[in-house]
């Protein structure tokens, strides 16, 4: 199918090993920007800086409820 001229540009059939392959591939290759995309620091609303790829976990904590409500 990939040689062929063809309107449909993705396959109907993809094996599951194929699939963890090609993203495999797509990881390694992209490696160094999904790591500095998720590495990268900032500033929360409540004050504390963290890794963004951190952020989900760290608005769930304690800390951070208790000063978003304003009871710290």
């Amino acid at each position: 199918m990939e040689n062929t001229d063809c309107v449909n540009i993705n396959r109907p059939i993809v094996t599951r090993e194929e699939h963890i392959r090609e993203n495999k591939e797509r990881y390694i290759s992209n490696r160094a920007d999904i790591l500095a995309f998720k590495n990268r620091k900032l500033m929360c609303e409540c004050g504390h800086e963290l890794m963004y790829q951190n952020l989900s976990r760290h608005r769930r904590t304690p800390r951070h409820i208790s000063i978003m409500n304003g009871t710290d």
